[in-house]
């Protein structure tokens, strides 16, 4: 059995830097420094920290991170710079531009390196359980047409094919209903947002119909 798809981490999983709470808290005032800190949603344990020194028209990061495969420690300044978009009655909202790409973004994401979700490679959760459910069902129903299964309907008996081993035949079951059970705990995982999504709708359409 192959076993379980790679999986990449998640923005919800990640180590993260939101632009906006330190707009919210006052915090972008020029020569304010500190230390930014995560901890273990579970643990309470500090899981990595970071120092910062704001700029004027950027923020300057200083931590120390191990590369992949590498055991030792390096020292690391990262400058993202920051700029700004006009808002309504004259107020400016303030934006981090990617280290990597200069993209506009709101929130930056700390690994080795600090910048976007899309430089990081990360994904929403959202379209995790997405692309697992679709990998799943597309690696189920490529079993099933080793068996001559109907596909993307349920199997109601269970034949093995004129030919193949019995041996054979029971691996490629156990395969397949470990793909099917995988496809439907993530489809059950989807279903919140889902209906978050359709109540958001339901909602835009009666504030419009009461207009």
């Amino acid at each position: 059995m192959s076993g379980y798809y790679n999986r990449k981490m998640t923005t919800e999983e990640a180590k993260r830097i939101d632009i906006r709470e330190w707009q919210r808290n006052n915090d972008l005032q020029n020569g304010n420094s500190g230390e930014l800190s995560w901890r273990n949603s579970r643990t309470k344990e500090i899981t990595g920290s970071i120092s910062f020194e704001v700029k004027t028209d950027c923020l300057v990061f200083s931590y120390r991170a191990k590369r992949h495969n590498d055991q030792h420690w390096q020292n690391y300044k990262v400058i993202a710079p920051l700029t700004y978009t006009s808002c309504n009655y004259g107020n400016s909202r303030v934006w981090f531009m990617c280290p990597r790409c200069s993209k506009r973004v709101a929130i930056l994401y700390v690994n080795t390196q600090i910048a976007c979700r899309t430089c990081q490679r990360l994904n929403y959760a959202s379209q995790q359980k997405t692309k697992g459910m679709c990998q799943d069902q597309d690696r189920m129903n490529k079993i099933r047409q080793k068996l001559n299964w109907p596909l993307y309907q349920d199997v109601l008996f269970r034949t093995k094919p004129k030919g193949m081993h019995y041996k054979t035949f029971y691996h490629l079951v156990k395969e397949h209903d470990f793909y099917e059970l995988s496809y439907w705990e993530s489809f059950g995982a989807t279903m919140p947002s889902l209906f978050a999504k359709l109540n958001d709708i339901k909602q835009s359409l009666k504030r419009a119909a009461n207009k």
